[in-house]
C-alpha cells in the first residue's frame, strides 16, 4: 500500500475496504497479512496503512509487506473494493 509521497513532509495514508456478496446476503471475508511485519493494520474487512511520520513508506508492487490474502468459506457472487486516501500533514 502506498503510504507516502516522495516529499516526506506530506504523507498519505491509504486504506482499502471490501464487501463480498452472494446471491442471498453479505459474505464474511478473512484477511491475512502476507508478511510478519506488514505496512498496514487489518480492521475487520479493511486494511489501513500505518502512518510513519517523516518517512517515505512507498512499497513496490511485489513487496509482501503490502500484500494481503483475502479468503471466504462461502461462495462469492460479487466483491466490491473501496479505497480511501487521506493526506496527513507533518
Amino acid at each position: 500500500m502506498l503510504q507516502s509521497s516522495p516529499n516526506t513532509a506530506n504523507t498519505y495514508q491509504d486504506s482499502i475496504s471490501m464487501v463480498a456478496r452472494s446471491k442471498k446476503d453479505n459474505v464474511p471475508l478473512s484477511l491475512l497479512a502476507l508478511d510478519d511485519s506488514p505496512s498496514y493494520t487489518i480492521y475487520k474487512q479493511s486494511a489501513k496503512a500505518k502512518f510513519i511520520p517523516h518517512s517515505n513508506g512507498d512499497l513496490i508492487h511485489n513487496n509482501a509487506k503490502g500484500g494481503l490474502f483475502i479468503s471466504s468459506v462461502e461462495p462469492i457472487e460479487t466483491l466490491t473494493l473501496f479505497q480511501w486516501i487521506r493526506r496527513r500533514w507533518t
